[in-house]
């Protein structure tokens, strides 16, 4: 895992025994950046899942023709592409980007909203 796609308050996973850590230190030892006391090595991204989306206090948009498999929390839209959770989509009238890991939807709506999720 790529120590710079991470800022604190992101959530990641510990490869030796699957736990969810939340990133509280990013630091330097040796030549490595460490993330809290774990080398990048042993953390993993944490694959979108409905479980996810819903702990991060997403809500499904109406089930119109328009929405199928929508999400929106605070004016933030993502869209649901294969059904599976295994793309998501973010959306806005100009540009549509593709996120697949928690922390990935996490800095995403940090830039654009300012908040943490």
């Amino acid at each position: 895992m790529e120590t710079n796609d991470l800022r604190l308050g992101n959530y990641i996973m510990d490869k030796k025994d699957e736990n969810i850590e939340y990133v509280y230190r990013l630091h330097n030892l040796g030549d490595d950046m460490y993330i809290n006391d774990m080398h990048p090595d042993a953390c993993l991204p944490i694959p979108i899942t409905e479980w996810w989306i819903k702990q991060l206090k997403f809500k499904p948009m109406s089930e119109s023709g328009h929405t199928p498999n929508t999400f929106e929390r605070d004016e933030f839209q993502i869209w649901n592409k294969n059904g599976d959770f295994s793309e998501i989509i973010y959306l806005n009238n100009q540009n549509s980007i593709v996120i697949k890991y928690v922390h990935q939807l996490q800095n995403l709506f940090f830039v654009l909203k300012g908040q943490d999720l």
